[in-house]
């Protein structure tokens, strides 16, 4: 294909590759803050969010490897990335939306960074992917 569809599935390598980087790295340690070693969390919390990484790794992987592998031409492979990308972050909105939970990590974050991060990920990846599409004919020569 041509140079604007490998910058676009450029772009979907690193999204993919950013999110369980940031995600995994922010819970594991952060700046002296982590979710995984707490002693305040109980042990089955721990687990979930352990398996939740792996899946993310997993997903991100695949996306990844669909983008750079074998399957690289095939219009799926780029859709298969964004939807792994949005299909992650759209939840940190949505769980926002449930009263008893909340977005901010402590009460002196003034803004949730992780959704600040998680927005400009999936509009890079929305970028990315458009590059991927096919453009659309349009005037005299297009057909139906």
């Amino acid at each position: 294909m041509n140079r604007r569809y490998r910058i676009g599935q450029w772009l979907l390598v690193l999204t993919s590759a950013a999110t369980p980087g940031f995600q995994v790295s922010v819970d594991w340690y952060f700046m002296g803050r982590y979710h995984i070693f707490n002693d305040n969390w109980h042990a089955h919390a721990k687990y979930h969010l352990i398996v939740y990484h792996l899946t993310l790794v997993i997903f991100s992987a695949a996306a990844i490897y669909g983008c750079l592998g074998r399957w690289r031409w095939h219009p799926f492979a780029s859709s298969f990335a964004l939807f792994s990308i949005v299909a992650f972050w759209a939840p940190y909105y949505l769980a926002a939306l449930f009263p008893m939970a909340s977005p901010y990590a402590s009460e002196n974050e003034p803004v949730p960074g992780q959704l600040i991060v998680g927005a400009v990920l999936v509009v890079i990846a929305l970028f990315g992917w458009a590059l991927t599409q096919s453009p659309r004919l349009r005037g005299a020569g297009a057909t139906a």
